[in-house]
């Protein structure tokens, strides 16, 4: 009932070195997807700028070029009726 592995010899060096290859290859692609992240969240803080900087833009060309409709005004005569 002794279920215990013994890997001796050459055996030993080629399973250490497979599984140091693998935690390698394991924080190369972890260090890759992190990276990555950090520079997709930098880009998004980018756009939310440039975004906010937009909004605000259209809103200073929106108050620059509203235009107050014109109204005629009309003078009462004597025979006219003010509605109170």
């Amino acid at each position: 009932m002794n279920n215990f592995i013994f890997i001796d010899g050459i055996a030993f060096w080629i399973v250490l070195i497979f599984l140091i290859l693998w935690f390698l290859i394991f924080v190369l692609i972890g260090n890759g997807y992190i990276n990555s992240q950090r520079e997709i969240d930098l880009k998004d803080k980018q756009l939310k700028k440039l975004r906010s900087d937009y909004n605000i833009l259209i809103g200073e060309y929106h108050r620059a070029t509203f235009k107050v409709p014109s109204v005629e005004v009309k003078e009462k005569t004597a025979n006219e009726k003010q509605i109170i």
